[in-house]
């Protein structure tokens, strides 16, 4: 037997509604955590605990723009979290223990971020050894300098 027109517009409609969801599923998952939160931990949606959320989101976002954009031209790399674990040690130990200041850390950082991206850059290009492996190395190499320059102790940002 044919199928009868109110058969296919339901056919139809299905994976319409599915490629929304598909298409929003970010959303309905932030959402389904914000009730979550809100369920199970009382005063964690609350003003002080947005704000206090604020500093740590705004790294993670600049972090996935630039997996982003390393994403869109078809590679990976895994130095992102070496990064940010060596500058978060510099950033927080170099002025307390120097006289240089946060300006001589905040270069610092940069510099390692520089450094450590042209060092996957070279390895992969020029020794041709594939980009996830050459930034896995340099993920190893980054934590190993922050265990090294932190001495495995954690320190207190500076005021």
């Amino acid at each position: 037997m044919p199928p009868t027109k109110s058969d296919v517009s339901a056919s139809a409609r299905k994976p319409q509604l599915l490629r929304s969801f598909n298409e929003f599923s970010v959303i309905w998952v932030a959402t389904a955590l914000l009730f979550l939160i809100s369920a199970v931990i009382p005063g964690g949606l609350s003003g002080a605990s947005v704000l206090s959320m604020l500093p740590f989101a705004s790294i993670l976002a600049i972090a996935a723009i630039g997996q982003t954009f390393v994403i869109q031209q078809r590679g990976i790399d895994f130095s992102v979290v070496g990064v940010i674990g060596l500058s978060t040690v510099v950033i927080s130990k170099y002025p307390s223990t120097h006289h240089g200041g946060l300006l001589v850390a905040v270069l610092l950082v940069a510099a390692v971020g520089v450094l450590s991206g042209l060092i996957v850059g070279v390895v992969a290009t020029k020794l041709r050894i594939t980009p996830l492996i050459a930034s896995l190395g340099v993920n190893a190499l980054l934590l190993g300098a922050a265990e090294a320059y932190s001495g495995g102790t954690p320190s207190v940002a500076p005021a």
